[in-house]
């Protein structure tokens, strides 16, 4: 029985993602490979060990290696193994419905709309994001445990977590609010928390500690100060825009305020690593993903409320939510990857014309790192074949804007 709801689930997500699936690799997506060359086989793992960036990502570099080495560097492959771990995300979420706080009527609408939400779009299509769904998957993998209460399970799935991304250590305060969603004393909720915390600092000192050498750190990406409010409103309300608002509006009218509450810490705490940008003023969708399970949970008991209530309203919404987010997926986001997919697939194409000859790239649109990444592993052209070199009159140049 259990094996045909998560396949009633998962169909939803094939559809939606189907035509994303023959798109070209994507910038970072080469940079991602070239990851996996570096430091995916066993003899380099010492290596990155040593990366202060890159050793917080090692699951997925470890699956760009394995993958590559089965069928090599292939787009459809890449990005079937970023829907597949999509699929087995929702089906995490259909167990949720293990849990008396959700329940399986819950978790099972909840891992519907999950499944094709395109708010978290960016996470699933684009290959360079697959630690988002890692983390993801290794923090509901802890969950899922400590449910349970197999804490010494949880403890090992939440240092996967941490191997998937930083944003790992936000398992610590989930841990606590399902302990205390659980009415696990304050005392023991402590008591349990504290090796985790403890492992989280840790491993945020060693982040801090290797500052000087880390590339988000020095490039301008994130930096600490007040302006992660901002932030955190206007993603917050983007993600919540408009079926979570729809969803909140009937959760509020049935008095479920505490369920509303712990839905909003979590969205509050799954953010909070994100929204130190600098470089916009809200967050990219990829990092809304795990996030976005509150969401997904909003939408679910909302819905099994219109259920009770109006049967066939509830089917009508099943209709109106895929065929919304399934249509823009498709219709609006499909061709912005493919915009996206240009940049790189044009200066291919350009070092494959002059295959003889040596070439200098003096502007593109995702900088140097990525422009060396993909004429290496997209075109396959040695690196001294090449060279980036802004200062000359003459050489290849892209400065769209995709």
């Amino acid at each position: 029985m259990l094996a045909r709801v998560y396949l009633l689930c998962a169909i939803p997500a094939v559809i939606a993602y189907l035509p994303f699936q023959f798109l070209p690799p994507i910038s970072d997506d080469y940079t991602q490979i070239a990851l996996g060359r570096k430091y995916g086989a066993l003899s380099q793992w010492a290596d990155l060990a040593q990366d202060a960036l890159y050793r917080c990502r090692a699951t997925s570099i470890l699956i760009t290696h394995w993958t590559e080495s089965l069928v090599g560097v292939s787009a459809p492959f890449l990005y079937a193994t970023s829907l597949i771990v999509h699929i087995l995300n929702i089906g995490l979420v259909v167990m949720l419905g293990s849990w008396r706080y959700i329940g399986w009527p819950i978790a099972i609408a909840s891992a519907v709309f999950f499944a094709v939400h395109e708010g978290h779009q960016e996470a699933v299509v684009w290959y360079a994001s697959l630690p988002e769904l890692l983390v993801f998957t290794f923090t509901l993998l802890a969950i899922l445990v400590t449910i349970r209460k197999r804490y010494a399970a949880a403890y090992a799935m939440f240092a996967l977590a941490l191997l998937s991304k930083e944003s790992g250590v936000v398992f610590v305060p989930l841990f606590a609010l399902i302990l205390w969603l659980d009415d696990v004393p304050l005392p023991r909720i402590a008591l349990l928390t504290t090796p985790f915390a403890i492992t989280a600092a840790l491993y945020t000192l060693a982040i801090f500690g290797a500052k000087q050498d880390h590339l988000h750190f020095n490039d301008g990406t994130f930096q600490l100060g007040p302006g992660f409010l901002t932030v955190l409103i206007i993603s917050t309300g983007r993600l919540l825009w408009f079926w979570g608002v729809l969803a909140l509006i009937v959760l509020a009218l049935k008095r479920r305020y505490g369920f509303i509450a712990a839905g909003l810490v979590w969205i509050a705490i799954t953010m909070l690593p994100y929204v130190f940008l600098t470089y916009m003023p809200r967050m990219p969708s990829r990092h809304t993903y795990l996030a976005s399970l509150a969401l997904a949970i909003f939408v679910g008991a909302a819905w099994i409320e219109v259920r009770q209530w109006r049967k066939p309203w509830a089917n009508a919404l099943v209709v109106i939510i895929l065929a919304h987010n399934i249509g823009y997926l498709w219709y609006k986001k499909y061709p912005q990857y493919v915009r996206r997919a240009e940049p790189t697939e044009k200066l291919i194409e350009y070092s494959r014309e002059r295959q003889a000859e040596p070439i200098v790239v003096r502007c593109f649109p995702f900088g140097e790192v990525i422009a060396s990444d993909t004429l290496i592993v997209g075109a396959q052209r040695p690196r001294n074949m090449f060279r980036w070199d802004p200062t000359v009159a003459t050489g290849y140049c892209d400065t769209s804007r995709p």
